[in-house]
């Protein structure tokens, strides 16, 4: 994954955990959309188009790529990323978000109140993970 694709997963996880909510992938994928490389090699994510809930965490990185390592499940836990779709394959797909009407009930609720309150900054939330009064501050406004 790209630097920023990192960094959105991260926050999306850092603003789910503040707001005591089990993180959906669904809802996720109402934000973000997973891009194609030409390559194959590396996987980008993006806000949807009039969806943003998280800005970028920089605009641009250079020479991280040999900093970067393969994940993927050992043979001990071997479903470990069922189900999630970020997962390493030797093709990647683009995933585009679910129509909103087929969202569960509670996933568009969620989305209609992160739509409402997004443009967080993806920085200033993984900066914030273990200040839980300077995080809620910045959250709350």
């Amino acid at each position: 994954m790209y630097p920023n694709s990192w960094a959105f997963v991260k926050a999306f996880d850092i603003l789910f955990g503040f707001l005591g909510c089990t993180p959906s992938v669904d809802i996720f994928l109402h934000f973000f959309e997973v891009k194609r490389q030409r390559n194959n090699l590396w996987v980008t994510l993006n806000n949807v188009p009039g969806r943003v809930l998280l800005t970028p965490f920089q605009n641009s990185f250079t020479g991280w790529k040999g900093t970067f390592f393969k994940v993927c499940c050992s043979d001990l836990v071997p479903s470990a990323l069922d189900g999630f779709p970020l997962y390493w394959v030797r093709e990647m797909r683009a995933l585009k978000s679910k129509p909103f009407k087929r969202l569960p009930l509670n996933d568009q609720v969620a989305c209609r109140i992160l739509a409402e309150a997004g443009g967080f900054d993806a920085a200033a939330l993984i900066c914030l993970e273990y200040n839980a009064e300077a995080l809620e501050k910045y959250i709350c406004t």
